[in-house]
């Protein structure tokens, strides 16, 4: 890849939009990096970080917290396993997890935000599921059945967490439907700690970082019973907060809260890294890629599942173009693929015009108490193809 620094007169229009936001505290601090044609476009960061009671200008290498992108490494990561065949996509979740068996209920409304739902109400569903029959297949297109997420940060400890996850009730009937499943994430992540032997953080560190020299991406692996605190890179990491269950900002902490009581390393949330290693991350899967046997890397990018209402459909952990225009990418071709995370982030891969967008922000801190009436990375697309004309 060619890192020749970019013409200093392109890219205007993104460029103004991203440095008025910051001044308008709609963005505290962000990042940026496009690459096209196999180079990078354009790499700049705007705001300030909040780090060590004083605030330092964002740079390219300040680390930003990839919440719900995160999925996309553990999905990755899974797939090079089924590229050196220790697994099979179809291979049953029971092949690895015993306790994940036996008939389960259906439960679609009022208990997935919760650890501990009505007994009752479940033995009086009348839809169940055959918990033996889920796959990783299903796992990783967000087809399972599985709800989105449980509070499972309330638990007692980790392993009472992890029994809650094996032994969950369904959302939905499997393939009915797609709904992002945090708890599907969890579970494919502890897969991959299984089969590896060792944990997620080293095991996406051989599979993934370091095939592809992403030297800033990683964990924070968090030690609840030491009081040492992690130690940060010189250009800082990105703030984010915690007002619900930690009661603070938290500053190279990551901010899902389910991923922190596990310590900060989950398959479906935990990685910091930067919007240049993102975008590398990504450039994997453009055509001409070794990273994965081509069979594999076409089936995370096509569509393997579609939801009830059509707008939404998967690949193998790849969030994929629809129709549904209020999306960040509707504006991008129809073969473009990626993942969205909190705080107004996305990662967006259009094959088409060979181009990659990395959009990392603590947007969830802005002082800025009007609404947008588009959402931030709707703006930034449009901006860059305005800029790519």
């Amino acid at each position: 890849m060619n890192e020749n620094m970019p013409e200093i007169n392109r890219f205007q229009t993104t460029k103004t939009l991203l440095t008025e936001s910051a001044e308008n505290q709609l963005l505290p601090a962000a990042q940026i990096c496009l690459i096209q044609h196999g180079d990078i476009v354009l790499s700049e960061s705007v705001g300030k970080i909040d780090q060590q009671d004083q605030f330092i200008p964002t740079s390219n290498l300040t680390l930003f917290d990839l919440s719900s992108i995160t999925k996309v490494f553990t999905a990755a990561a899974w797939l090079k396993l089924v590229d050196r065949e220790a697994i099979r996509l179809d291979d049953p979740l029971f092949s690895l997890f015993n306790e994940f068996t036996g008939q389960r209920p259906v439960l679609t409304t009022g208990w997935q935000q919760v650890t501990d739902f009505n007994m009752e109400q479940a033995g009086q569903s009348a839809l169940k599921v055959d918990a033996s029959r889920i796959t990783f297949r299903q796992l990783l297109r967000h087809s399972s059945g599985l709800p989105s997420s449980l509070e499972l940060f309330l638990c007692e400890n980790s392993q009472q967490a992890k029994e809650t996850v094996l032994h969950t009730p369904f959302a939905y009937p499997p393939d009915s439907n797609l709904i992002n499943s945090d708890i599907g994430y969890m579970l494919l992540g502890w897969a991959i700690e299984y089969l590896c032997d060792t944990n997620l953080s080293a095991a996406i560190d051989d599979l993934i970082l370091n095939p592809l020299h992403l030297e800033e991406t990683g964990f924070r692996p968090l030690e609840f019973s030491s009081n040492a605190p992690l130690p940060h890179p010189a250009e800082g990491i990105a703030p984010t907060k915690d007002l619900r269950w930690r009661n603070k900002w938290l500053r190279g902490e990551v901010n899902d809260k389910n991923c922190a009581f596990f310590n900060g390393v989950t398959g479906h949330a935990g990685l910091f890294s930067t919007a240049a290693d993102l975008a590398a991350f990504g450039q994997a899967f453009l055509d001409g890629s070794d990273f994965m046997k081509p069979e594999t890397l076409f089936a995370m990018t096509h569509s393997q599942a579609v939801s009830k209402d059509g707008r939404l459909q998967y690949g193998l952990g790849f969030q994929l173009w629809s129709d549904d225009p209020t999306a960040s990418f509707a504006a991008l071709s129809s073969e473009t693929f990626g993942h969205s995370g909190i705080n107004e982030s996305c990662f967006w891969v259009d094959p088409q015009r060979e181009l990659v967008i990395a959009f990392l922000s603590n947007q969830g801190l802005n002082q800025c108490q009007q609404a947008m009436s588009v959402p931030f990375t709707s703006q930034l697309v449009r901006a860059i193809l305005e800029d790519l004309q």
